[in-house]
Formats: C-alpha cells, structure tokens, sequence
C-alpha cells in the first residue's frame, strides 16, 4: 500500500513532516499503516456542540451549559477518554491519510442517565467515525451515514490575551512582562482574520491566518507610533508577532513558537469586572450627584500612571541582552561549534552544528528538526520544514523499516552498509527514488536506521533532488548526528 504525501513548497533538500519527515522511513510509515500526525486533535478536550444523524434522522444539540458532560480527549499514545452525559468512555482511535478517523469505543460506566440524555448516542456515534476536519477551534467528526459530530474547542479568536514572556535563541533574548504591566502587551484575533493588539504604548493591528494543524502567520499593519520608556518590550513584541510560526492553547495559555526557535506565552485576561464598577458607579450616582464621580476619576487616573514606572523593572529582561555580549567574546573563540539538545521525553539527545537551527516547541517537534537557516513553519501543512530529521517510531519494527527502505519497486542505485549508532546495530543506506512511490524521480536519500529492539527504530537522514550542492552538505550533518547521538535503547 502506497500513497502520495505532500511534498515541501520550499528549497531543494528539505523535507516535512508531512512527508513524515526523511525519506529513509517515510514509505516505512505508509507502508506499515501506522498513524499519521494527529497533533490536530490531541492536546485539546473537545465539547460536543451538536449531533446529526441521517439513518435514523436525528439531530441534537447540546447548550453550552451541558457541553462539558459530552467531551472527548484525544492522547498521544492512540487512546482516547471521554464523558458520554453521566458514564465515563474510553477506548482507542486511529488516523490515516489527510483526514480519516476510525474510532473503536471500549469500556464505560454503565450509570443510568436522566431521561433526555445523549449519551448513548454520543458513544454510538463515536463508533462510527470516518473523517475529522478542524477550521479554528471546531472539530467535526463525519459518520459513516453522512451525519456529524461538532465539537468545540479552546478559542483563539475573542479572548484578549495578555504577553507574559518572549523568549528568542538566535541572538538569545528573554523578556519577561511583570503581572502589573501585562494588560500593556495584548493581542485580540478577530473572526474576520483581522486583529489587534498593544504593544505598551503603541496600538497594532493587522491581518493573521492559521492552518488546521496549528500553523499560524501574523502580519502586523498600521501602528501608532509613540516613543515608549526605556526598558520596553514594545519592539520587541511587534517584532515577534512578525515571526508567528504555530500556535497551541493549553490550560487557557496561548503559547506561539517563532521561526527560527523561541515563543511567546500568553494568558486569557480576566473578564473586564464591568458588573463591579457599574455597580459602584450607581451607587456613586445614588448616594450623591456628580460631585462623586468627579473624585473617583482622580484616583483612576493615577494608577493607570503607575504601570509605566512598574515597566522599568522590564530593563531587566534587557539585561539578557547585554548579557549576552560577554557570550559573544567566547563565542570569538572556535569552542562552541555544536549545539546539544534532547527530544521532549528524554530519550533521543542530539549534537548538532552550532550555526544550524532547530525546534524546540511545541513538545512533540522539539530535537527532531536541523536546518541552517531559521525553520520556518509551511503554512499548507502546517509543518516544520527542515534539512535533517531525526524520527523515531515505536511501531515500526527494524526488519519492516529495512524492507521498505530497500524496496527496488520504489529506489534504485541501493546502498546498504552495516554501522553502528549510540552503540546500537545500524545500516547506512543511499539510494534515489526511480519515481514510482512518494517522491520525485531522482529524488537521492542518505541516512541511518537504528535498531532500538523492542522500542522499534530511530532513523537519520535527508533527501534532496540527485546533484543538489546542499545534499553532499547535509549529508555531512547526517554523519556527525549520527556519530554523537545518544540514543536510550
């Protein structure tokens, strides 16, 4: 079984993870019918807004008083949990192709639930599950007889959120904004694709898009253009927006990953406590005429004043920056010609040229990707794309990896060498796609393939058009990867 993936938009040499990354396991993964990437759907508990069905018609739905008794979480590790009204669901899911979904229910509580209740339709509904399709925070799960799951989930768009920190690795930056002045650094998307934001004294807004896999770009437009104190992140905060690659919402914490390594973190603001001042303010008018008013406008005036020193502490975050030119000097010397970084579980720790870049968020990206330009998020995909790519699957065993990866149907000129990786067996292998299967004809692959024994394999590599200058240098950082890589069997 073969199918086409998508191929990177940009430069020769690299590759997506849409492509589930390098070319040495890619036809491994589809050949093998593993899961394709669901970081669309995990990470997020979805509300279940309505219900259709075509045989029996029915449709419900479900208002938003009740939409937390009807959810559903999608983990990682292929299972999923759930609350069908009153009874608790679990059971497992898998994902294939672009949109496919196939859910197989398990055991639940068996409590009687009130009379009305959806419950039972829920969880019947879940088992028949074909396709899933996420626009912003909406997931819809098509059934087999055409109806439909709708769920919500966290929302980007109408929530005023407020920057807590920016952090940049090349040239390393932190800044962090003090609670007190956070209310200054703000960003609200609009449904329209439009949004507006603060950036301390100056108002911005401009145009953003998102992919429905979490890509994001966000071009800032007019903006005022107000001196602001020293020590303000201001610039700096426009500057990141610029570089806007993905996004994720956890716990209500928006955080957004730059191209080129770094995030900035957001929390929702709190509802503006209209009903408190309101409150006050009849009673301001009730208890005396529009003498008080007059006093409680002073006191309001002031504390907004306060802000702008409590700011001044943010020169703080500018200290990193000067910190970093005694960095620089070492950094005059030759020493520091790599870099080190670790996959988010640990068990993976790669050595990498220090001019080269890499992801480190969102978690299940973070030590994979190795580019030496800033990686950059493809908008169609939604997806990393880099050079070099170090992929790791625990359900692929080493024997299938080798099979497929050798496959004369889809490679020719085939090179297979013995080696040895993190002291774990290997094979080096070298070949170009003759154009039958998922890549381009003359498509060259170079890379490793670990045996990890029970936990499955790792494997190194790149790919890029037969002949291309940055393949032979690529390949380089292949080799030194797979020399000192640290791998936990």
């Amino acid at each position: 079984m073969t199918r086409t993936l998508a191929t990177a938009p940009r430069r020769l040499g690299r590759v997506t993870l849409a492509t589930l990354a390098l070319g040495l396991i890619a036809l491994v993964f589809t050949a093998c019918g593993a899961k394709s990437n669901t970081a669309a759907l995990t990470g997020e508990t979805w509300r279940l807004t309505s219900i259709t069905e075509k045989t029996p018609a029915f449709q419900g739905v479900v208002p938003e008083a009740d939409q937390d008794r009807y959810t559903i979480e999608f983990n990682r590790d292929g299972t999923f949990d759930g609350t069908a009204d009153c009874n608790a669901v679990g059971g497992t899911y898998t994902t294939s192709g672009k949109d496919g979904l196939s859910i197989v229910v398990g055991p639940s509580t068996k409590v009687a639930c009130p009379e009305g209740s959806m419950g039972d339709t829920f969880v019947a509904a879940l088992g028949n599950a074909t396709t899933y399709d996420i626009v912003r925070e909406r997931l819809t799960i098509t059934l087999k007889d055409g109806g439909t799951l709708v769920f919500s989930g966290a929302s980007l768009t109408g929530v005023t959120w407020q920057l807590g920190a920016i952090t940049q690795t090349e040239p390393a930056f932190l800044g962090v904004v003090p609670p007190g002045a956070q209310s200054r650094y703000t960003i609200l998307f609009n449904e329209d694709d439009s949004f507006s934001a603060t950036a301390d004294c100056n108002t911005v807004a401009g145009a953003y898009s998102t992919t429905r896999l979490g890509g994001m770009t966000i071009t800032p437009g007019p903006s005022t253009m107000v001196a602001c104190p020293e020590g303000s992140l201001g610039d700096a905060y426009v500057l990141a927006l610029r570089r806007a690659a993905s996004y994720a919402i956890t716990n209500n914490q928006l955080t957004i990953t730059l191209a080129g390594g770094g995030t900035m973190t957001f929390t929702a603001a709190a509802p503006e406590p209209s009903a408190e001042p309101s409150a006050s303010a009849a009673v301001t008018v009730t208890a005396s005429p529009t003498a008080t008013p007059a006093p409680t406008a002073t006191p309001t005036a002031r504390p907004t004043a306060t802000p702008v020193p409590t700011i001044n502490p943010t020169a703080t975050p500018a200290t990193p920056v000067e910190t970093a030119k005694p960095t620089s000097a070492p950094t005059a010397t030759p020493a520091p010609t790599t870099k080190t970084c670790k996959t988010s579980d640990g068990s993976i720790t790669v050595t990498y040229p220090a001019n080269w870049f890499t992801v480190t968020e969102p978690p299940e990206f973070a030590c994979l990707f190795f580019d030496p330009q800033p990686i950059v998020i493809d908008v169609d995909t939604g997806q990393p794309v880099a050079s070099v790519r170090v992929a790791a699957s625990a359900t692929v065993t080493y024997d299938e990896a080798l099979l497929s990866a050798t496959d004369t149907k889809l490679w020719k000129g085939i090179s297979q060498n013995p080696a040895t990786v993190s002291g774990l067996p290997a094979t080096k292998l070298t070949a170009v796609a003759n154009g039958a299967g998922s890549y381009p004809a003359g498509t060259a692959r170079y890379g490793y393939l670990v045996d990890r024994g029970a936990n499955g394999i790792v494997a190194i590599g790149t790919t890029a058009v037969e002949g291309d200058g940055d393949f032979i240098t690529n390949s380089q950082v292949v080799d030194q990867i797979a020399t000192s890589i640290v791998i936990t069997p």
